[in-house]
């Protein structure tokens, strides 16, 4: 399917507005949690290292299952739903997955410096899995050519620059208006994620042409 017309799908934009917007409760509930955990260092150490990947993992995770098949296109959607040698696998496995993703990814170097660039690629991995799961007995291509890797790359570097900009500007405005600190990170955060979508879109859809075709 083409990647024009697959990225005006509702199903997949309306899932990914819900899950940018759930960055914001999270993550201040999140930081709630360490303050009050100020009289007690090592469980706020615990909390400062493990909360994050844990939300990152438990947004990819949700995403991922919400906006299935969709990412792949629509006439590839259909094959996916018509199939009926679905492996069975426990969700918790994806799960495991997503978390140790949002643990990892950041720590490799380039890679950890663009949070955009770690969110779609663990959202494309789940999803690939989670179609290799669903269609066991497909021959697939999961890693693209040279071409296509550099334009996802491209994009996906842009889009978290883009982002991290109209985070910045956004925070600075909210933060003189309200009086407070810290909402140039809150207003990234879901923004950088709901940009990415384009990028899991277009690796969708290089998948998603493999069944269609």
């Amino acid at each position: 399917m083409d990647y024009w017309r697959a990225i005006f799908q509702p199903d997949f934009w309306l899932s990914s507005l819900v899950v940018a917007f759930l960055h914001l409760p999270l993550f201040v509930l999140l930081d709630r949690l360490q303050q009050r955990l100020g009289d007690v260092p090592l469980s706020r150490e615990i909390v400062a290292r493990v909360g994050p990947p844990f939300v990152h993992a438990a947004l990819a995770f949700a995403f991922v299952l919400t906006v299935f098949p969709h990412q792949f296109g629509h006439a590839a959607s259909a094959v996916v739903l018509r199939s009926t040698q679905a492996g069975i696998r426990p969700l918790s496995d994806l799960f495991n997955l997503a978390f140790l993703l949002a643990v990892l990814l950041p720590c490799l170097p380039v890679l950890g410096k663009y949070r955009g660039m770690v969110t779609s690629l663990q959202i494309a991995v789940l999803g690939a899995v989670l179609l290799h799961w669903r269609l066991p007995g497909i021959a697939m291509t999961y890693i693209p050519p040279v071409s296509t890797v550099a334009e996802l790359i491209a994009l996906s570097i842009g889009l978290h620059i883009l982002a991290r900009e109209c985070g910045e500007r956004l925070g600075r405005r909210l933060d003189d208006v309200l009086a407070t600190e810290g909402w140039a990170n809150l207003v990234e955060a879901p923004l950088d994620f709901l940009l990415q979508g384009a990028v899991v879109l277009r690796y969708g859809v290089y998948l998603g042409g493999q069944l269609s075709g």
